[in-house]
This record gives structure tokens, sequence and C-alpha cells, in this order.
């Protein structure tokens, strides 16, 4: 549901901020977009490093409102400075939030199930982005596109923090024996069984 929101705006209308509204170039555009894959590659060696916390789950939810609240940030800056900071941070939070989520499935879904469940995951995560194409536009010519922008990474943030209050959806992270869970790492094994 948080894709509804912040796909549409992201993808159809950064580009139009920075010639548009912001009278900047392509090469500056570009610099946006780059920024967004460098949050992303930083944000993703680092959770690769640090290693997952147990509330994983919540960690990815907590980190794709981040993101999605960060979209409002593209109606707030003045220049593409503050734009690419904007970039490198929704960006880096897609990252954390997609190495959490597959980490989760991973570990809860078992291995001849996990195309089928991956695949019922995306049609899921995706079913509304072509709707979110669509009314881009109208609403934008409503509130205007920074207007937008702010009432998208809002809506949106909101929605993704919302889908922790549903029941069930951190059952995943309840307390396990450390000998059976995978992110536990051996010497955390060993010190647990001798304490």
């Amino acid at each position: 549901m948080g894709l509804l929101c912040v796909v549409g705006p992201s993808e159809t209308m950064l580009p139009y901020l920075v010639k548009e509204v912001l009278h900047d170039s392509a090469a500056h555009l570009g610099i946006v977009y780059a920024s967004g894959g460098l949050g992303a590659a930083v944000a993703a060696a680092v959770i690769g490093r640090t290693g997952l916390p147990r509330r994983h789950l919540t960690l990815a939810y907590v980190a794709w409102a981040g993101a999605t609240f960060a979209v409002a940030g593209y109606g707030l800056v003045s220049g593409s400075v503050g734009l690419g900071v904007v970039c490198a941070v929704a960006s880096a939070g897609e990252a954390v939030g997609m190495v959490a989520w597959s980490t989760a499935k991973q570990r809860h879904v078992p291995p001849g199930l996990l195309g089928r469940v991956s695949s019922v995951d995306w049609f899921v995560s995706t079913a509304l982005v072509p709707l979110s194409y669509a009314v881009t536009a109208p609403v934008a010519a409503v509130l205007g596109v920074q207007q937008t922008f702010v009432w998208a990474g809002v809506l949106g943030g909101c929605v993704t923090l919302a889908f922790l209050l549903v029941p069930g959806v951190r059952q995943a992270e309840a307390p396990t024996d450390p000998a059976s869970d995978p992110s536990v790492g051996p010497s955390a094994v060993r010190s647990s069984r001798h304490s």
C-alpha cells in the first residue's frame, strides 16, 4: 500500500520537479539518481557487515516507512543537492528493508515453496503500482507537485508503519532456541549453553 502512494510520484514527477520546478539539467537529475544508488549500496554494505537484529521484520517495516517518509523531502527541499540527499536516504531505507525482508523469507519459507511465495509477495506488493502511476498526474494537478510529494511520503509512511500493528505480522520474531536460530552465531549458542 505504501508503494501506491510513492512509486508514481517518485518515478514520474522527480524528473519534472528537477526540470520544470527547479530548472536544473538532466545532469542534475542523474546526480540525484546516482545519490540514491550510493545510499542503497552503503546501506546494504553496512547491514551486510553488522547483520540483522532479531527483530528483522520490525526493521524491514521501519526502514521502508523511513524510506517512504523521506519521499516527502522531495517536496520540501529547494535544490538538486537536497534532492540527492533525500534520494540517498530513501534508497538506503528501501535497501535495508529489502535485505531484512528477503532474509526473513529465506529463514521462514520452506525451500520448495520459496519461488511461489516470492511470486505472491511481489504480486501483492506491486499490484497497486499501475494505479499509482494513473493517479499521480491528477493529484498533482490539484495539489501541486511539491505538495503531492509531501502528502505521498506522509501517507505512505503512516500506512507502512500501520502494518506493524496487524496481528501476526511480527510473529516470526518470537524468541527461539539459540541453537536452532540461523541468525545467531556459534559463539552466541555456546555462551547461552554455559549460562
